[in-house]
Formats: structure tokens, sequence, C-alpha cells
């Protein structure tokens, strides 16, 4: 028998073959003076303790695992309530944003229900209609407009249709104090809950009207403007035609004139050349009175001859003068060099066969032509 760790006891064959186990309990007894020890088997105690440990384990796994399932139930839990809270959070600030965005925004809008009620009201509409948003909540959106424009707007709150067509239109909006004012309508779909829901953006027109009426204002004034002085531009070009016509009648008497100074100037020579057949023919008359007394009829007749070619020639002296003399039209018009030619040397020939003096016209004069002015008669005259 050896004792091991003074607690525990094993009894060994000489063979040194360990064989069994004791459990060695030892008790002082005081009054005898000696002690007391007490081997035990170890099977039923190893067999208590293996149970009690794996029960102490068990149970200790079952407490870990619980602790474990709690702490990730809580942890779940806390991720929930934070997700919710973050969510709560993004929600508050996506509404307090569009609240801002809604409030603070220079159109009124307006939200109505599928009836045409209002249901919400942001302080610009307020501002613009005059009405608190507790007051018109409730109320039909028509109240806010003028009787002529309901019509249009109700039409297209009350008609069944599917799509997201937008009416946008001119009104006239009512405010609290009775007056009106023009707005810009525009009238939009929208689905919530399965229900169709109405949103109106109200713009207001009064300086963009004030604006378009001083536009027109100043449109008519130029317009009006333009008129007067069309009509002062009608007037001058009135007076500018009278004062031409009046010029040209001028310069139809300086020319006129101008040809009577001309024949002032030529009548010394018109004159000698008129006196030469004047005095032939005085002669040639003289000279048949002569041979009709002396009955010499045939003499007679042929100084009656020349006293004929003499007057003739005479007309052709006189005839161009009256022509040059005459007033003119006036008009311009294509007139042949020939006609120029033959105007000017029925005048000139006697100064200019005086004067020795030759002029050389052209070969083909009668079919060069150029503007000048006609006298009505067979003379033309280059201006």
């Amino acid at each position: 028998m050896t004792l091991v760790d003074g607690d525990w006891a094993s009894s060994e064959s000489l063979d040194g073959v360990k064989t069994r186990q004791y459990l060695q309990q030892t008790r002082q007894v005081e009054d005898a003076g000696f002690n007391v020890s007490i081997l035990a088997n170890i099977k039923a105690v190893e067999r208590q303790v293996f149970t009690n440990v794996l029960l102490a384990s068990f149970s200790y796994g079952a407490l870990v695992f619980l602790l474990l399932f709690l702490f990730t139930r809580r942890r779940v839990a806390d991720q929930r309530e934070e997700f919710k809270r973050q969510e709560q959070q993004a929600l508050e600030s996506s509404e307090a944003r569009v609240r801002a965005i809604i409030d603070n925004t220079h159109a009124g809008l307006i939200t109505l229900d599928h009836l045409g009620r209002i249901e919400s009201f942001n302080p610009t509409a307020e501002k613009l209609f005059g009405y608190p948003a507790e007051e018109v909540q409730g109320k039909y959106f028509s109240h806010l407009l003028a009787q002529q424009d309901r019509a249009v707007c109700w039409q297209h709150i009350t008609t069944s249709t599917d799509d997201d067509t937008e009416l946008m239109i001119e009104a006239l909006g009512c405010r609290a104090d009775e007056s009106q004012i023009p707005v810009e309508l525009v009238i939009g779909r929208m689905t919530r809950e399965g229900d169709r829901y109405f949103i109106v953006t109200v713009h207001d027109m009064t300086e963009r009207k004030q604006y378009e009426q001083k536009l027109r204002k100043a449109r008519d004034m130029l317009e009006h403007r333009v008129d007067e002085r069309t009509e002062d531009l009608s007037r001058a070009n009135a007076r500018l035609l009278t004062e031409m016509e009046q010029h040209k009648n001028t310069q139809n008497e300086l020319i006129q004139a101008a040809k009577l100074a001309v024949l002032g100037q030529m009548s010394a020579g018109i004159n000698h050349e008129l006196n030469q057949p004047l005095t032939a023919i005085r002669s040639y008359a003289d000279n048949a009175r002569s041979f009709l007394e002396m009955d010499k009829p045939e003499p007679a007749k042929d100084n009656l001859s020349e006293i004929g070619l003499l007057t003739e020639r005479m007309a052709k002296i006189i005839g161009p003068l009256k022509e040059f003399s005459r007033k003119t039209t006036g008009q311009l018009s294509p007139i042949s060099l020939q006609a120029a030619e033959d105007g000017a040397m029925a005048i000139m020939y006697g100064q200019l066969a005086k004067a020795k003096v030759d002029i050389i016209w052209p070969q083909d004069a009668a079919d060069i032509y150029m503007l000048g002015i006609c006298s009505g008669w067979s003379r033309c005259w280059l201006i």
C-alpha cells in the first residue's frame, strides 16, 4: 500500500502493475490521540465526478450559448433600433428639407385630394392669396379662382385618366380682400397609396403683366411715332415732288428764256439772211409786173417761180426759229443724233457759213441715240 500526495493511495502487485486506486480519508481523534484513515474505492466517486463535470460542462455550455444568443439578439435588436432611428432621422431630414424647399420657394404650392379639395397650402400661397392655411384646408380649389377660369380647372381635376398630363393656364386668382391677381397655374396629377391627388403650382404674373403692358404701350407708342414719322415723310416727299415740279417748270422757263436770248443774239444774222430774199422778191415782183404790162407772160412766170423759191428759203430760215422758241414737254427721251444735226444746222448754217466754220458729223449719226428733249415739232434738241 503506497500513499500518494497524502490523500490518494494505490495498491500495486509485485511486478509493479497498478491494479486499484483508493481515496484515503483521514480524521484525527483528539481524545484517543490517534488518526483514523479510511480507504474508499474511487470508482463511484469518479463516476459521480464525471457526471458532475459533464453536467457542469453542459450547463456552462448552455449558459454560454444562452449568453451568446441573448447578446446576439440584443445586438440585432440594437442594430435594428439604430437602423430605424437612422431611417427616421433621414426621413425627418428629408421631410424637413422638402418642407424648407416648399416653404421657401417663390411659387405657391397647393396639394389637392381626388375631389379637388385643398390639403396643404405653403407660405408663398398664403401670401399670394391672403388666406392662412388653416382657413382654406378642406375647401375646393375653385374658390381661389375667378368664375371664368373655374370650368377648365374643374374639368381637368374631374377627368378620369391614367396619364400624367399637366394643365398649364393663365387665370385670375381671387384674394381674401376680394381683389384679383393674374396667376399662372400648373396642375399635375400624382398617385399616393392608390389614390389620385393633385399638386398645383401657382406663379404670380403681376410683374410680368405690368411689363407686358409697358411693352405693349411702348410698342403702340413706337408704332404711333412710326406712323407720325411716315406721315411726315409722306408730306416731305409730297413737298419735295412739288418743289421738283416747280424746279422743272423753272428749268423749262430758264431754257425758254435762254432760247429767247439766243434768238435775240441771232436776230441780226437772221435779218441779214431775210433781207436778201426780200430784196430779191421785191425785184422779181416788179419785173413780173413789167413783163405782164408788156404782155410777156413767160418771163413773168419765171419771176414768180423765183419768188416761190425765195419764200420757201425764207420759210426754212424762220421755221426752225419757231421750233427753237417753242416750249418743250420737258420729258427726256431717246433722240437720234441726225435729228439734232438737222435742227442745229437749220438755225446756225448762215452764221457758220459766214464764219467759214466746218462741222464734222459722224457718218452713222442716224444710228446714234442719246437722251434729249423733243420740241414737239419736227426738230429735236439735245440738252
